[in-house]
């Protein structure tokens, strides 16, 4: 699956979770704007399923996400922030792009395993492990290095494929920035909790209410009614 279409579905997954929770928690399920939201939560998690255009799921993720936010006001705000990621990651596809990730990714993996051998008796070994881990990047792999992998023979041909693989694709181990993906989850986590707190304070507080003239209490949202004029 690729990478956009992971992001929307997990942003998707978490806001139909995390809004309904809000909703039973402060008592709105029954809200119309509460059911508003949960709707495009949900057309929004199946848009990645139905259209492969990567460009068309981004606008329209957004741009259900804008509306989510406008129609549901501050509970909305948690769905519109779980699926921004998602719909950037969409806008921002590039297939070639993700191909060569996904290409040096699949010999980083086969490095770190020609690093850890030395003999034809060792690949031999860790021969199936390696068909294994490397049949997500089947399609990624070029004709050749899967022909040379299959071709190996002896503890030359072992060295022969590192040197190959090093020279198709220097460094392909940097492209695992561990520290960036740390820092964006703990940013990620960061902005989800305190979409939770600003779109449900209520979790924290309590229900805001006020008292009007007549002595009635009221939701602080709500608006008092007129005093009735005495009669006579």
């Amino acid at each position: 699956m690729k990478s956009y279409k992971k992001s929307v579905l997990i942003g998707g997954i978490l806001g139909i979770l995390i809004d309904a929770i809000i909703a039973f928690m402060t008592g709105d399920i029954d809200n119309v704007l509460i059911k508003a939201g949960l709707f495009l939560s949900i057309i929004n998690f199946i848009i990645p399923l139905a259209i492969n255009n990567a460009k068309a799921v981004g606008v329209l993720v957004l741009t259900i996400s804008v509306i989510m936010l406008y129609i549901s006001g501050r509970d909305g705000i948690v769905g519109f922030l779980l699926f921004l990621p998602g719909g950037i990651a969409a806008l921002r596809y590039n297939e070639e792009k993700d191909k060569e990730k996904k290409r040096r990714k699949a010999f980083a993996i086969l490095l770190d395993i020609l690093d850890r051998v030395d003999t034809i008796y060792g690949w031999n070994e860790r021969l199936h492990k390696l068909h294994h881990v490397l049949k997500r990047y089947e399609d990624d792999l070029p004709y050749d290095v899967r022909n040379r992998i299959d071709s190996v023979a002896n503890a030359t041909d072992i060295q022969n494929l590192r040197y190959y693989l090093l020279s198709q694709a220097p460094n392909p181990r940097k492209q695992s920035h561990k520290v960036a993906k740390i820092i964006g989850a703990t940013l990620g986590v960061i902005v989800l909790i305190s979409g939770i707190a600003f779109a449900a304070p209520s979790l924290w507080h309590g229900p805001q209410t006020q008292t009007c003239p007549d002595g009635s209490v009221i939701d602080a949202s709500a608006t008092c009614p007129n005093p009735t004029p005495p009669v006579g």
